[in-house]
């Protein structure tokens, strides 16, 4: 039988970006300036950038990125899960990025005050 998972979220803090961002696949030889994010997996570049030039978005969606303010510990356990889990129950599909100290999601601008109610229901702040 599972325990209960901690109440990991409330507390902790976060922003939105100012930015719109994107996401798309990216040529070998194409220019990463700007990018927030390169992901480079089994021969296939990902680039998560902001938008600088509606005309050029290639088509793709608008995410709003959130970043979670708070240094987190590479040992925490469960703040991910609290997250996605409220989100997926309002139908927030979401793309993480870790980096060392914190994490980012990324949502589509749509679903942005669906998101900002699920992270305010978990005891999370927006600063």
């Amino acid at each position: 039988m599972p325990s209960e998972m901690p109440d990991v979220a409330t507390g902790k803090r976060f922003k939105v970006q100012a930015e719109a961002y994107e996401v798309r696949l990216i040529k070998a030889d194409e220019r990463t300036d700007g990018a927030f994010a390169e992901v480079l997996y089994e021969g296939e570049r990902t680039l998560v950038s902001p938008i600088l030039d509606e005309s050029e978005a290639y088509g793709h969606r608008a995410y709003s990125m959130i970043s979670f303010v708070d240094d987190l510990s590479l040992d925490l356990v469960g703040l991910l899960a609290s997250v996605s889990n409220a989100l997926a129950e309002r139908g927030v599909p979401i793309l993480v990025i870790s980096s060392y100290r914190t994490d980012h999601l990324l949502v589509l601008q749509e679903h942005l005050g669906k998101t900002l109610a699920a992270l305010e229901s978990l005891g999370m702040t927006r600063q």
